[in-house]
């Protein structure tokens, strides 16, 4: 059996998580009667004939005894504007069903109103697996909604429809510029600007691949950076400069120091602030930085001199 030392166990869960995953609300009722629930992504289809689902729940979670004892439960696939349930129902708070609107379903478990879709279920099999127990659980009825869904991936939210908006939000006409911040270690690769010696995030026209040169990924692997960057923390129109910026976040999984010709590896406790660029990248660096020790990121949207964050993580 692989037994996995506190470092390694973080190191999995930051791999595992890179997987993308729904957000959901389980609930059930318990012996009295009363609403309980938890948040998971741990849910998945298993059967078609007969329908059947499975959620997992850790052996630590105050409801455990109640869903392994429960006939019955309810699978509430949360809405992209659902962070806050999601926030509400990982919180030890013991009020939860207070703080949102819901109803029963046709088996008494609790629907949560505007849910993505939800289904209902018979609990037929439960099975200690480790840290988590799996309850798997036939579908005796279900619903659906045509909106979007709140997405998890390591460690944030992803808003598909804010998303959508913010790269729509480019003027035509406007040369766009890609950027990123690529930590590695609590440092990120920057690049001089030859004319003034100020910093810049490495940047291209298109996020591309490592076969392209001339792109973003293509750039970063040509200086030995083997970087995933899947979230978008910034978009906004540059007047002075006339672009459209969009920047990226993300981490290396590994950097060839050797290759390093065109970038320079910044640890993030020593920004050289007064040799930045401009005064937008010394802002989108202090707020990752806060974001950072916070764990709770978001997406910036407007131009150099205004905008609005949207927070892209309520808790985890």
């Amino acid at each position: 059996m692989l037994d996995l030392a506190i470092d390694q166990q973080k190191r999995l869960r930051q791999a595992l998580g890179t997987f993308a995953t729904g957000v959901t609300v389980v609930t059930t009722v318990d012996e009295e009667g009363s609403p309980r629930g938890f948040t998971a992504n741990s849910f998945t289809s298993v059967s078609l004939e007969p329908p059947l689902i499975l959620v997992c729940i850790a052996n630590d979670a105050a409801t455990r005894p109640v869903f392994m004892g429960s006939e019955h439960f309810c699978v509430n696939v949360l809405a992209e504007d659902q962070q806050d349930i999601a926030a509400v129902f990982a919180s030890q708070n013991r009020t939860r069903f207070e703080h949102i609107s819901w109803r029963a379903a046709k088996h008494g478990s609790p629907l949560l109103d505007g849910a993505l879709t939800h289904f209902e279920c018979r609990r037929t099999i439960s099975i200690d697996a480790g840290d988590h127990a799996i309850i798997i659980g036939e579908v005796l009825d279900y619903g659906t909604s045509g909106r979007s869904p709140l997405v998890y991936c390591s460690g944030s939210y992803v808003e598909f429809g804010l998303l959508q908006q913010a790269m729509e939000a480019g003027q035509h006409g406007v040369a766009t510029r890609i950027s990123a911040i690529v930590n590695f270690d609590g440092a990120i690769p920057m690049v001089r600007d030859p004319g003034t010696g100020n910093f810049l995030l490495p940047a291209a026209d298109r996020v591309g691949t490592e076969a392209e040169p001339d792109t973003l990924v293509g750039k970063l692997s040509a200086n030995g950076i083997d970087a995933a960057i899947p979230f978008v923390c910034a978009v906004y129109e540059d007047a002075n400069q006339n672009t459209h910026n969009v920047v990226f976040r993300g981490t290396a999984r590994t950097v060839e120091t050797s290759r390093l010709k065109d970038f320079e590896l910044i640890a993030l406790d020593d920004i050289p602030w007064e040799k930045l660029a401009d005064k937008p990248l010394k802002q989108l660096l202090e707020r990752y930085l806060e974001e950072s020790e916070q764990d709770a990121f978001g997406l910036y949207v407007g131009d150099n001199m205004t905008g609005k964050v949207h927070p892209l993580k309520a808790g985890a």
